[in-house]
């Protein structure tokens, strides 16, 4: 058995001796050296594939993941406003609203802010909607942990 170190030192020579070879020369007076045989064990071609089939496995669980979030993505839509000035969503969430910090447009950058006074009576439902939320949250942690 050969061991790795003695077969990357083998590919890396030829990578060397193809790289290096005078580009001048036309295509069909090139000959192209044969790669050098990789002497691999039975077993170390069973972990390569066994290494291989987890890699795409994983590859394949990520693209569906993706393709999940993309769909959900698309078929929701942005919560926020559009901005008075240039039209730009601009993302809010019920914390940003009960925080009473100014809301800033991501495009043209103008600050909004909330009056705090005369909306007193929905940000007090915003507040029941905020609890009633994390409540639920909470229930769903201890009926189904880990999600």
């Amino acid at each position: 058995m050969k061991p790795i170190k003695k077969q990357w030192k083998k590919l890396k020579k030829y990578l060397v001796k193809v790289l290096s070879e005078d580009e001048t020369q036309e295509p069909t007076q090139q000959a192209s050296p044969q790669a050098p045989p990789l002497d691999f064990t039975a077993e170390e071609q069973k972990q390569q594939q066994e290494l291989l089939a987890k890699q795409m496995e994983a590859e394949k669980a990520w693209r569906a993941a993706q393709k999940q979030m993309e769909q959900q993505m698309s078929n929701q839509p942005q919560q926020g406003l559009n901005c008075p000035e240039c039209g730009t969503k601009i993302p809010i969430t019920i914390h940003s609203l009960l925080s009473a910090e100014p809301i800033e447009c991501p495009g043209c950058k103008l600050v909004l802010h909330i009056d705090q006074e005369q909306s007193q009576g929905s940000l007090d439902e915003l507040r029941k909607l905020n609890d009633a939320l994390e409540k639920a949250e909470k229930i769903q942690e201890t009926v189904q942990p880990g999600k």
